[in-house]
């Protein structure tokens, strides 16, 4: 059975995500709870077509959104499985997290 994060854990590990690097710092992912959980988008309107025309650069810095969102709920002491690309359809979704259990140190 899954228990999910509090929104209070999720506020707390997005506000340590938006540091993450992004080309011009246009942040291009924007998070979005969904079940207990908590998903990374990329966000085509905030993607630059002149520097970034594949849409590379966005992605990369979803995934550096993700990797810190990942660090500070595992700092908390609520570590996070990761599913890369949850749903074919959603193409612009980088990754869920759900909690994992603790581990030990």
């Amino acid at each position: 059975m899954e228990t999910g994060y509090t929104v209070e854990q999720l506020r707390a590990a997005a506000t340590d995500a938006i540091r993450a690097p992004s080309l011009h710092n246009v942040q291009p992912w924007r998070f979005r709870l969904r079940d207990g959980g908590i998903e990374v988008l990329v966000d085509p309107a905030r993607r630059l077509p002149a520097t970034d025309p594949s849409g590379w650069g966005a992605r990369v810095a979803g995934g550096a959104a993700l990797f810190n969102l990942r660090l500070a709920l595992a700092v908390a002491g609520t570590p996070a499985t990761v599913r890369l690309r949850p749903y074919p359809a959603e193409p612009d979704v980088v990754a869920r997290l759900l909690p994992d259990l603790p581990r030990r140190p």
